[in-house]
């Protein structure tokens, strides 16, 4: 999606414990991530900044911008994890709770799986063509091989018990949710909810859309977010 931001300076780092990135030295709960997030923007020496972020991530974002002492100037948050527990949640608990339970060699080959990750597929992407998802698809089993399975545990652990509503209450800076009307991960009904207690946030809907927005469109995504920048900084 990076290369829909012509003018803009991008920043992109891995999340600690994802991609080349060690893990935390503790819990890797969404709180102690927008801590590191913090931290992150002051060893940069961002002053003024636009916070932008998908699922997992947006709860990270949303946490930093409420609570942390280097806050951006705006937030836009795209198909932001915002969990709800029903059957789908018991089954991912259960899943990762496993995880917890095998030692690690069996743990990482559990999480890594690419037969329990590809399940999902059919039911998260809604508007690439079949060529394109499998492409998709081949990238993301790059990556497989080098989660951590006690991180994406810790985080989807955190995520369920994570109160968004409070945070979001006190999010101060203008902020965009951009939501997926077919997001079968995050329901639209509770990203609305979470725009309407944002005291200055908006809520643009993507009506095809499903969770995999910037990747499935990164080129909608990016006009969206850029529309978003020129209308809070004008």
């Amino acid at each position: 999606m990076v290369q829909h931001f012509d003018g803009f300076r991008l920043i992109l780092p891995d999340l600690p414990g994802y991609g080349e990135s060690e893990p935390l030295g503790m819990p890797h709960t969404l709180l102690n991530y927008a801590r590191w997030l913090d931290e992150f923007v002051a060893a940069v020496g961002l002053k003024r900044y636009v916070s932008w972020s998908h699922s997992y991530s947006g709860s990270i974002g949303l946490i930093q911008a409420a609570e942390g002492r280097h806050k951006p100037e705006a937030l836009v948050t795209v198909s932001l994890a915002a969990i709800r527990r029903d059957w789908a949640t018991a089954v991912g608990t259960l899943y990762y709770r496993i995880s917890q339970w095998l030692p690690y060699g069996l743990a990482r080959r559990w999480v890594g799986s690419k037969m329990i990750d590809h399940a999902p597929h059919r039911w998260l992407f809604m508007t690439v063509t079949r060529e394109r998802q499998r492409e998709l698809v081949r990238r993301g089993d790059e990556n497989l091989p080098l989660l951590n399975p006690r991180v994406v545990a810790e985080e989807y652990m955190s995520a369920l018990d994570t109160d968004l509503d409070y945070y979001a209450t006190r999010v101060k800076v203008p902020a965009l949710v951009v939501a997926g009307a077919k997001d079968i991960i995050v329901p639209l009904a509770r990203l609305e909810h979470l725009a309407s207690v944002l005291p200055a946030g908006q809520l643009l809907v993507m009506p095809d859309q499903g969770h995999l927005a910037p990747i499935e469109r990164p080129e909608a995504t990016a006009t969206i977010s850029k529309r978003f920048f020129n209308g809070f900084s004008a």
